[in-house]
């Protein structure tokens, strides 16, 4: 990966927060693998490099690993195919409320998630 800005001394902390609500469905859950695993391949992760963690949430929020948790990139592609789908409402506030009480200070939290369709949200708005 090319310098983030300038001055950096190459150090990246990333946090994957991924939403697996009701609102991404059980079945297209799987494309949340494809486009982590690409971020992830454009880093060189090392304890002393990019490090990654990552949360998931729906009605609750779950810490799935931290950022010390693994030091290669294997690993962390590893542990981004064993995110599993929660399903249930969608609670961003506490995806939030498990950040900021973990109090890590984090330089790039990265939130993914699968957009609505057009469709579903004239039915919404109906």
């Amino acid at each position: 990966m090319s310098v983030l800005c300038a001055g950096c001394d190459g150090r990246l902390d990333i946090v994957l927060v991924v939403e697996a609500s009701d609102n991404i469905r059980n079945e297209r859950f799987p494309r949340v693998f494809d486009l982590l695993s690409s971020v992830v391949e454009q880093f060189d992760v090392a304890a002393d490099k990019t490090r990654f963690g990552a949360l998931i949430y729906s009605q609750t929020a779950l810490v799935q690993f931290n950022l010390r948790d693994y030091s290669t990139k294997q690993d962390v592609l590893t542990a981004v195919r064993r995110l599993r789908f929660l399903g249930g409402r969608t609670r961003v506030a506490n995806a939030l409320r498990l950040m900021v009480s973990s109090r890590a200070i984090l330089q790039v939290i990265l939130h993914f998630y699968i957009a609505l369709g057009p469709d579903r949200l004239r039915r919404g708005a109906e």
